[in-house]
């Protein structure tokens, strides 16, 4: 039966912009990037650093027309949220939502180069 999500997609519109954010902003590691076909399309993986989730970098004029800059549903987890904010902003990376606690729990909000945004969510631990 189902176990786990393997890969999600991101619709980006510069491949190699995306590559250089999630890596180099994010630490993701390169998981894999290979041309699809002689479209000069490209196959691009990268690996959270601590986690079992791909995500696939995918800018194919058919996903170009996707990338809309909005609100993502794919939501991601930190067990240290105010040191991932720290983190994320010594890189530069677009704080959307500092780290907020509701009801529900504590969260912060990123932005990659597209305009996508993305939620992290976990406990809020102050230094």
């Amino acid at each position: 039966m189902l176990s786990r999500i393997g890969q999600v997609s991101i619709p980006v519109s510069d491949q190699d912009r995306a590559v250089a954010f999630y890596t180099e902003k994010l630490g993701c590691s390169l998981v894999m990037d290979q041309p699809m076909g002689e479209s000069g399309e490209r196959w691009i993986e990268v690996a959270l650093p601590e986690g079992e989730t791909h995500l696939v970098l995918y800018g194919s004029p058919e996903q170009r027309e996707r990338v809309m800059g909005s609100f993502s549903n794919i939501m991601f987890y930190s067990s240290d949220l105010a040191a991932t904010h720290r983190a994320l902003e010594s890189r530069g990376v677009t704080i959307v939502q500092p780290p907020t606690t509701e009801f529900w729990g504590s969260y912060l909000i990123f932005a990659d180069p597209d305009g996508n945004s993305f939620l992290v969510s976990g406990p809020l631990k102050e230094a």
